[in-house]
């Protein structure tokens, strides 16, 4: 399943996302697995409900 920024905004109810964006960027996590990976980059901050 690919994650997109919907979903995760659905996932992270509750969750005020000061940043959200879907993007390319390129991996390199050892000898055979780099290269381009699409990804979902989020800040978010979290208000706890002080009554």
């Amino acid at each position: 399943m690919m994650m997109t920024l919907g979903i995760l905004e659905k996932e992270l109810a509750g969750l005020k996302f000061l940043h959200g964006v879907e993007t390319t960027r390129e991996v390199y996590e050892g000898k055979f697995h780099s290269g381009d990976a699409s990804v979902v980059q989020v800040i978010g901050k979290y208000f706890l409900n002080k009554n």
